[in-house]
């Protein structure tokens, strides 16, 4: 889960250097003489997924050894259960309104962030709106957009939820 310690160990039988890479930060450097255990603390705002810790060994001989381990965290986790504009389509001048629906796991302030994409394939970004995610609850959010529509065709509206930069859902 996020926010656990983590312990790594390490048994060779060669002898170097070995550096360990992985999720939040961690980097670190450490002499290695044929057994290594260290332990690291899991960011508390990780989203779910699998990460990896890597271990890369540089020998007293010039050899480079490297492997990883990954492993699955219980995070955040948003999931949009539904996302629609109010009507199929819009005149050109006319605002679009837009719902998006999600739940997630924990307790937090996100920020949804909706772009158009314009039929040329160019994105404009339009909003940026501060939500509450509840564990129990579901978010039901409803945003006017306005846009000015350079060409005709299909502009589609691509969101996302976040965490600061950290993107926890997509469509």
């Amino acid at each position: 889960r996020a926010g656990d310690t983590m312990t790594v160990r390490i048994d060779g039988t060669k002898t170097g250097t070995v550096t360990l890479t992985g999720p939040g930060g961690l980097m670190d450097t450490f002499s290695f003489s044929g057994s290594l255990s260290r332990t690291f603390t899991l960011p508390e705002d990780m989203a779910s997924g699998t990460y990896a810790v890597f271990a890369t060994l540089a020998t007293s001989t010039g050899e480079t050894i490297g492997t990883k381990q990954a492993f699955d965290v219980a995070g955040i986790s948003v999931k949009v259960k539904e996302a629609f504009l109010s009507k199929g389509a819009y005149a050109p001048t006319e605002s679009l309104r837009f719902t998006v629906r999600a739940q997630s796991t924990v307790d937090l302030s996100a920020s949804l962030r909706i772009w158009v994409r314009h039929p040329d394939g160019k994105s404009e970004f339009l909003a940026e709106k501060a939500v509450a995610l509840t564990k129990d609850g579901l978010l039901d959010e409803s945003s006017t957009l306005v846009f000015t529509r350079r060409s005709a065709g299909v502009h589609s509206i691509v969101y996302g939820i976040y965490k600061e930069w950290l993107l926890l859902a997509s469509g």
